[in-house]
């Protein structure tokens, strides 16, 4: 069953103020009252006195996860893994400088706006070692706020001994852990149903774009119908590919009505 229909606000915050402000009220308009968006939208939208409209957080700024009494809202971690690390030359880089140089490089260059300072606090980094994502898992059960992970492509790659990083997680992290499945972000698009269907204890919430052309029209009606079938709440979380308002509102409305 459905829980709830969202709107991520992030793709409009790359525009403009004014196409951030214009998103919430279509959403708004359409009756959605729970929006996601990243810490950088939240700081918006709180100088506008509307951040109370946002209820889920993908953290950019982990100022607002690390020591934070918040608990009103979901913190989203977009990846667990940095995709650089896999590609070259960022791979060699680490092999040539240490990686605490390379730490120290990436803050002075980017400052802690884009700093991922979740990998501060373990003390190794091997993704392809089982031990390294069970000290991930022990990191998460820690945490004292609502901790939900997003995929990027790697989670589902078997490059962990013959497993999948959300493999691991799943069977490691307690069941406060949720996930959150981005099919658009996986690399190959005939596994969404087998995901989803592994995982359906732990997916909370799915981001679905109805006009994405990366999903097959079968694949989109899957998704719609699991968000349907499925016997507890799962949240649909609309991010579009392509921010346009005007097919925002119309997405809104045609989901709503293939909802209901």
């Amino acid at each position: 069953m459905i829980g709830k229909l969202s709107v991520q606000l992030y793709p409009y915050s790359k525009l403009s103020k004014q196409h951030l402000l214009d998103a919430i009220k279509i959403a708004e308009s359409n009756g959605i009252n729970g929006l996601e968006g990243t810490s950088a939208v939240l700081n918006t939208v709180k100088k506008e006195g509307l951040e109370n409209i946002i209820d889920c957080v993908h953290i950019t700024n982990w100022k607002q996860l690390i020591g934070t009494d918040d608990n009103k809202r979901k913190k989203i971690i977009p990846s667990l893994i940095h995709e650089k690390d896999f590609v070259f030359p960022f791979s060699l880089m680490q092999k040539i400088i240490t990686r605490n140089t390379l730490h120290n490089i990436g803050n002075l260059v980017f400052k802690e706006k884009k700093r991922r300072i979740f990998f501060d606090n373990l003390s190794t980094k091997n993704y392809s070692q089982k031990e390294y994502w069970v000290e991930v898992t022990s990191w998460l059960n820690a945490q004292k706020t609502q901790m939900v992970l997003h995929n990027h492509a790697m989670e589902f790659i078997p490059f962990v001994e013959s497993e999948t990083p959300w493999e691991i997680i799943h069977h490691y992290c307690t069941p406060e852990i949720r996930f959150q499945f981005d099919p658009k972000n996986i690399k190959d698009k005939s596994e969404i149903e087998e995901i989803l269907i592994k995982f359906n204890q732990r997916i909370d919430s799915i981001h679905f774009d109805l006009d994405d052309n990366r999903l097959t029209s079968d694949q989109k009606e899957f998704i719609l119908e699991y968000c349907k079938v499925l016997n507890r709440p799962i949240d649909l979380i609309i991010e579009q590919s392509r921010p346009d308002l005007n097919r925002l509102d119309i997405q809104i409305k045609k989901i709503k009505q293939i909802l209901t």
